[in-house]
């Protein structure tokens, strides 16, 4: 993940200069074969066309991690207030992950801003026999 997004961020010079296959190794949530096949063009908007002083930061990690330490004034940002949700860290399992997760887009997503989901949400477990969690370091 980190080479492409080093790809992407530092070395795109044009809107849609790459196309990717996003659906080629996943079976589940494809309506037919052919849409395996389907081809995108990304990006659309060029990471070096970012106004001046923008606060752009690329952290590696469990993405509810960085996102809730992030220090930020919210008013700034995104027009939204948020506290804590909890000072106790409950074990981690499926549904406090997908809590955790969805807590910190509500809270980092613009107001009006749309969460678009391209495929399951704990795609690491994708094709997964045995079920073993995926690892990535």
């Amino acid at each position: 993940m980190l080479l492409a997004s080093f790809l992407i961020l530092n070395k795109t010079d044009a809107i849609g200069e790459y196309t990717i296959y996003p659906y080629v190794h996943f079976f589940s949530n494809v309506p037919r074969r052919e849409a395996m096949l389907k081809a995108v063009q990304i990006l659309d908007v060029l990471p070096s066309d970012l106004p001046q002083g923008s606060s752009f930061s690329l952290v590696t990690g469990e993405f509810e991690v960085p996102s809730t330490r992030m220090k930020t004034n919210h008013k700034q940002v995104n027009g939204m207030q948020s506290s804590p949700a909890s000072s106790s860290t409950p074990p981690k399992t499926l549904s406090t992950i997908f809590v955790s997760c969805t807590t910190s887009l509500h809270r980092i997503l613009a107001p009006g801003g749309v969460w678009i989901n391209l495929g399951p949400l704990l795609w690491h477990f994708e094709n997964n026999e045995n079920n073993y969690p995926s690892i990535e370091l």
